[in-house]
């Protein structure tokens, strides 16, 4: 006589083998039920990052079906770094994201600069609340773009940042007499020079494409 454990894996074999598929554990929450996602976002020192966007990514991906669906929902954080997102449960989704970045203008677009990403299981969110701290590893690439729109003062720096937005790289040097800054957009490939804020050249190049 063969070992009953022996008889039920054979079963689960032979179920396998069949394509038959036991059907995936039950969510306790009902589709549209809030999902609260909050936590803090600081530096590698601790100091709390205010003015970020956090944004909660849900997506859908079946290797069966070709299935890529991907449903956003943003936040920012307050003063005190903090951040409550919620998320309207639907178990369509299978994996969650929660990415923290700021918005940079390139052009005429928008695009989310993104500093930091952690995943959510669906198990994690089915609590109904998660807590997620970030940490910004980037402290001091993050400062750069945060601030470089604030410096942006004369009638040709605006012109240019109107037409092509924030620059990938700003190189400044500062003489006794006047302060010369170059700045690099490489898809574009172009580099404007300025001295103390006028614009004094153009400089063509090959455009460099991200990979």
């Amino acid at each position: 006589m063969r070992p009953l454990r022996g008889l039920v894996g054979g079963l689960g074999l032979a179920l396998a083998g069949a394509g038959c598929l036991l059907p995936a554990p039950a969510f306790a929450l009902s589709t549209g039920d809030p999902v609260a996602i909050s936590g803090k976002v600081t530096d590698t020192g601790g100091h709390p990052l205010g003015g970020l966007r956090i944004v909660l990514e849900a997506s859908r991906k079946s290797l069966r079906r070709g299935e890529n669906e991907v449903r956003r929902v943003a936040a920012s954080t307050d003063a005190g770094g903090s951040y409550t997102i919620t998320w309207p449960w639907d178990p369509y989704f299978n994996r969650f994201e929660i990415q923290a970045g700021v918005a940079i203008r390139r052009g005429k677009e928008e695009k989310f600069e993104v500093f930091e990403r952690q995943s959510l299981s669906a198990r994690q969110l089915e609590t109904g609340a998660v807590a997620v701290p970030v940490i910004i590893r980037e402290g001091e690439r993050l400062a750069k773009l945060r601030s470089f729109e604030t410096q942006v003062q004369t009638d040709d720096e605006r012109r240019v940042f109107t037409e092509l937005g924030q620059p990938d790289e700003v190189r400044i040097v500062e003489y006794p007499d006047r302060r010369e800054a170059t700045w690099w957009y490489f898809e574009a490939g172009r580099a404007y020079r300025f001295e103390s804020g006028r614009l004094v050249q153009v400089i063509p190049f090959d455009p460099i494409r991200k990979f």
